[in-house]
């Protein structure tokens, strides 16, 4: 994947404090699609 400029300036780079979660369970995983603001 080629890189360009970082448009997001790290914000979600570290899942410490990126403020996104998830919870993968056994069988169908299926995450709706979300937007970035």
């Amino acid at each position: 994947v080629p890189s360009g400029p970082d448009r997001l300036q790290a914000r979600y780079k570290d899942p410490e404090t990126s403020g996104l979660t998830a919870t993968v369970t056994e069988g169908d995983n299926e995450l709706t699609p979300f937007q970035l603001q």
